[in-house]
């Protein structure tokens, strides 16, 4: 069976992404581990907040919300009241 390790990646502006396995190179000593993985856990990480990698150590700092393009929820429009025409009686 596959030894495997558990590493935690990051995003490219160094914010946790999620947990990742991969395999232990059992040929070698060293630890070969995926592009913006490290082996130090994060801390729990509460609402609001998200864990930012230093290349040392994991610091908690505020979410980081992604722009909100006006386009993309537009105002509701304005409603007008219109005049209703009298109706034609037939008499």
């Amino acid at each position: 069976m596959e030894t495997m390790i558990k590493g935690y990646h990051y995003k490219s502006n160094k914010r946790f992404s999620g947990d990742y396995e991969f395999p232990n190179n059992l040929d070698q000593e060293a630890v070969h581990m995926p592009p913006n993985t490290t082996l130090v856990a994060p801390p729990t990480i509460p609402a609001g907040k998200e864990a930012l990698w230093d290349g040392k150590g994991w610091s908690l700092v505020d979410e980081e919300l992604p722009p909100v393009d006006p386009r993309s929820n537009p105002p509701e429009p304005e409603q007008q009241e219109l005049p209703v025409p009298p109706v034609a009686n037939g008499n």
